[in-house]
């Protein structure tokens, strides 16, 4: 049986502040009168709602649930009708004469450390290390932290088992999705059972049960911990690049609030708890480090420990980079139960909602280096199950490799997989090129572009299911309008096909940006320079262009040079203008160019129209050290401690060189029948902007 879905998808990257969508399982909300309600959690992080057996909205203030109401399908609003008070709910007292009621003191801030901790201090120049795939060993720390009126309901050794076991942990997940390449370790604490990796503190203060709504008390709450850590931890034998700060891939930082997890639908009708996330703080000086970034989420999903998914979750955002790949605002469909950065978090292989969470989709894994994709020329294909190897076929639709690309990989319920909708042949559609957010700021013309054209297929049977197509025999599968085709589909832990494509690409495009842009470089509404340097290898023939990400309209100056001096680039082989738009833009030289030299340097002249950056650029992942600045004409070039969102195209003869080398930093069983195939299309959109100068 064949089953081919559609499904438009936007990629969010929230690397800033990035946290677990609701397990969508139902839960029995207890009111104070005694009274029980089968519920579900939905929403988001920062709307979180409830939905009755019998179809009607809650909304939560302040231990009281409103029947409530919701705009464009997802965002609830509270009426004035009380449905019911929390089983917990101690109504507010007026405070007089300087007393106030024990529910006011339950809210009272915590109590700021007075150890070895402050954010006051100036802090150094931060070198970013980042994993940058091979085998790698991951440091990482659990600080536990309980409070005056809420313990810990789970051991050290439950909970270091949890993480770093030898089986069915956080560290097992981690190993068989990187093909034992990603290890993660415990770091050699001194708190409790040496080295473990875990560290508890427990606070006079009360939980600040803040759920949801984490600011100035989780900030206080991460302070108490980065402390206990400096107590527990030599932390200056992690700083791998020597700059003084403790980037995740150095030192993993994850804060365990004991009470309970509000992402995990059961408890979150329970109190105290707190909403899983990744976020970071102020740069605080722990014993001489610096450390800025960590994850939190709670001890307790209802009756049991955290489940591996809502840890894994997190840490794919702390330590990997990884963005969220669920729909967060409505506009697309969300990667569903098929990847770890969805609501894969939550897929269980018959026990607790997110015991067995599902693998990293192939985009995830190829990003991170965990696998590479087998030539995408036409011919006939065989590829084991994704969770055992790391097979997977790319077929680019792009010329130069940069942009629409389709990936095909074969799921099969083994490993962690073992909780996926079903088995069979996963193939998603992605496209670097579309926008950043919000995408509620995308016009009408800007989706079109987003949505995946309709699949044709041919064979018998074809029947429709939850939205899907179900072919019982396919002779042959369409995609991307025509561009590429398979046939003769086969699944099982074997999957087989042959595959066509019309697309034959030239090179490549050769680029330090390793994630979609993070940030502005600039004044907004003034022009600025940039160059970036690019070794050439021996089966580059020609400079064709380059693809240039675009804050807003204005024009581009681009030039490719032999020699670069302080103040100006030099040896001119071409130059050309262009105008530009929003987002991605390709511009190609009137005809290609060549050069003797073994290394060039790309110059651009940025020069916005209206109220925007001239620059967009990454400031994540590994920085290569090759990108120059300047904001006027008479200033010198310095070296950014980011990586401008460009590309040189290039016609090659061969090699793969995506990405242009950085500077050093030291440091199952069988199954039968037909296959069973899902399309997903993948937007890469950007969630935050912030500024640099």
């Amino acid at each position: 049986m064949l089953r081919i879905l559609s499904i438009v998808i936007f990629l969010l990257p929230m690397w800033a502040k990035a946290q677990t969508q609701p397990a969508l399982t139902s839960a029995i909300l207890k009111l104070l009168d005694g009274s029980q309600h089968e519920v579900m959690l939905l929403g988001s992080r920062s709307a979180p709602y409830l939905k009755l057996s019998d179809g009607r909205y809650l909304k939560e203030v302040d231990g009281v649930y409103y029947l409530a109401t919701l705009e464009n399908g997802r965002n609830p609003t509270a009426s004035n009708d009380v449905f019911g008070y929390a089983e917990n709910y101690e109504p507010p007292t007026t405070v007089t004469g300087g007393t106030a009621s024990s529910k006011a003191a339950k809210t009272t801030s915590l109590i700021a450390p007075t150890g070895s901790v402050s954010a006051q201090a100036t802090a150094p120049t931060r070198s970013p290390y980042r994993y940058q795939g091979g085998s790698f060993e991951q440091p990482l720390v659990i600080v536990r932290v309980a409070f005056s009126d809420q313990g810990f309901e789970y051991s050290d050794a439950e909970v270091s088992s949890r993480v770093f076991g030898s089986s069915n942990s956080v560290k097992d997940y981690f190993l068989e999705n990187s093909y034992q390449a990603y290890r993660i370790v415990p770091v050699q604490d001194s708190s409790g059972t040496v080295g473990d990796g875990v560290i508890r503190v427990t606070l006079s203060t009360p939980h600040p049960d803040f759920g949801s709504s984490y600011g100035q008390t989780s900030r206080a709450l991460v302070a108490s911990a980065f402390e206990a850590l400096g107590n527990h931890v030599n932390l200056s034998a992690y700083d791998r690049n020597g700059d003084s700060w403790l980037d995740p891939s150095e030192l993993g930082v994850v804060v365990l609030a004991a009470g309970f997890e509000q992402a995990y639908a059961s408890s979150a009708t329970s109190h105290p708890r707190v909403w899983a996330h990744k976020s970071s703080v102020s740069a605080t000086s722990v014993g001489g480090m610096w450390l800025s970034e960590y994850a939190m989420f709670g001890e307790e999903h209802e009756q049991h420990l955290a489940t591996v998914g809502l840890m894994a979750h997190e840490l794919g955002h702390l330590l990997l980079d990884l963005p969220d790949l669920y729909d967060s605002i409505g506009v697309g469909a969300g990667v569903g139960r098929w990847g770890l950065m969805s609501y894969g978090t939550w897929n269980t292989g018959g026990g607790d909602a997110g015991d067995r969470p599902a693998h990293l989709i192939a985009w995830a894994k190829e990003f991170l280096g965990f696998t590479k994709a087998l030539p995408e020329s036409s011919g006939s294909f065989s590829i084991h199950s994704f969770a055992s190897a790391g097979e997977m076929v790319r077929i680019d639709l792009d010329t130069y490799r940069h942009g629409r690309r389709l990936l095909i990989e074969n799921r099969q319920k083994d490993g962690f997989d073992d909780g996926i909708p079903s088995a069979g042949i996963l193939i998603t559609e992605i496209d670097d090129w579309h926008g950043f957010g919000p995408l509620s700021s995308l016009t009408e013309a800007h989706s079109n572009l987003l949505v995946l054209a309709t699949t044709e297929h041919s064979g018998s049977g074809i029947s429709s299911e939850s939205g899907g197509t179900i072919v019982t025999s396919a002779d042959s599968i369409n995609l991307a309008d025509g561009l590429a085709a398979m046939q003769s589909v086969s699944a099982g832990s074997q999957a087989s096909f042959a595959l066509t494509t019309t697309v034959t690409p030239l090179g490549y495009a050769i680029g330090y940006d390793d994630l979609p842009a993070t940030a502005s470089w600039g004044t907004y509404g003034e022009s600025a320079y940039a160059v970036v340097t690019v070794p050439l290898t021996s089966d580059i023939s020609t400079l064709d262009g380059v693809d240039f990400y675009a804050h807003g309209p204005g024009s581009v100056e681009v030039g490719i040079y032999t020699g670069l001096t302080r103040f100006s680039a030099e040896g001119r082989v071409v130059r050309k203008g262009f105008s530009v738009d929003k987002g991605w833009n390709r511009l190609m030289f009137d005809s290609p160019a060549t050069v003797g030299t073994d290394t060039v340097y790309v110059e651009f002249f940025s020069e916005p129209n209206g109220s925007h950056a001239p620059f967009l650029v990454d400031t994540q992942g590994q920085v290569s050290g090759k990108t120059q600045m300047k904001q006027k004409q008479e200033f010198a070039y310095f070296t950014a401690d980011f990586d401008l969102n460009a590309k040189l195209l290039i016609t090659s003869t061969d090699k793969v060189i995506e990405r242009a080398p950085a500077e050093e930093v030291t440091s199952s069983s069988s199954s039968s029948g037909g296959a069973l195939v899902w399309l997903l299309a993948f937007t890469l959109v950007l969630w935050r902007r912030k500024r640099i100068y």
